[in-house]
């Protein structure tokens, strides 16, 4: 499967993901007021609809300013769309995926491999802002929910599933540790330590730059005391 195509095949899935997350929540709680502080289903639509939204706009060519501070951002995102109804805002979200598709279908191979900032500070290959924007983030998201409603497992499963697709869109240990680094954080989130060392182990031999961090992430943090977690940065 080439770049394009399993950056596609991607973005639909994680779609199809968003579209499980719609369709199961209740009415009562699609009503729900939430909060800039804690979301409710219909902001965290709204939120990755908008990221989905920009990412958009830059890809069909409109000139919009690189993102300074993504808390602003994500505020006014919030602000804009808090009194928008739970219809609008879903079909506002369908609305958006189908315009991302199109725009990625229409990019050349060539035009993917382009360093470009897409919003971000620095500029990346285009498909890694893109996958970035419209894949991981949703996914980060629906993760963060179901940890919120008790469901750390289904955090996990939403990980786990979606790795495969995930990681064929590049095969380099730079995007192939990143991916499992953060299946082993959504493995400590979950109270599942042995797994969570397991994948961090074998991110940090992809990625071993992402030794510092992994000691002062919080997502991390249940397994600081961990003997087999603090082996991993021994050095003999």
């Amino acid at each position: 499967m080439n770049r394009k195509a399993a950056l596609l095949h991607a973005i639909r899935y994680i779609a199809r993901l968003e579209q499980a997350f719609i369709s199961g929540v209740s009415e009562a709680d699609r009503q729900t007021k939430g909060t800039l502080e804690r979301w409710s289903p219909k902001d965290l639509i709204a939120h990755n609809a908008a990221w989905k939204g920009d990412m958009f706009r830059r890809l069909a060519g409109e000139e919009l300013p690189t993102v300074e501070d993504f808390d602003d951002a994500n505020a006014e995102i919030f602000t804009t769309f808090q009194n928008k109804s739970w219809g609008e805002i879903t079909m506002y979200a369908l609305v958006v995926q189908n315009n991302l598709e199109t725009a990625v279908e229409r990019l050349d191979e060539s035009e993917l491999e382009k360093f470009k900032s897409l919003g971000w500070g620095e500029d990346t290959p285009a498909w890694r802002s893109i996958a970035g924007t419209t894949c991981f983030h949703p996914l980060v998201h629906l993760s963060e929910n179901a940890v919120a409603q008790g469901d750390a497992g289904r955090a996990v499963q939403l990980y786990r599933d979606a790795l495969p697709v995930l990681q064929q869109i590049d095969e380099s240990p730079e995007w192939q540790g990143n991916l499992v680094y953060n299946f082993a954080c959504q493995y400590a989130l979950a109270g599942d330590p042995q797994n969570a060392i397991l994948q961090l182990g074998e991110a940090l031999r992809l990625r071993p730059d992402l030794a510092e961090w992994s000691q002062q992430d919080s997502d991390l943090a249940s397994l600081r005391d961990n003997p087999a977690y603090q082996a991993l940065y021994t050095i003999d």
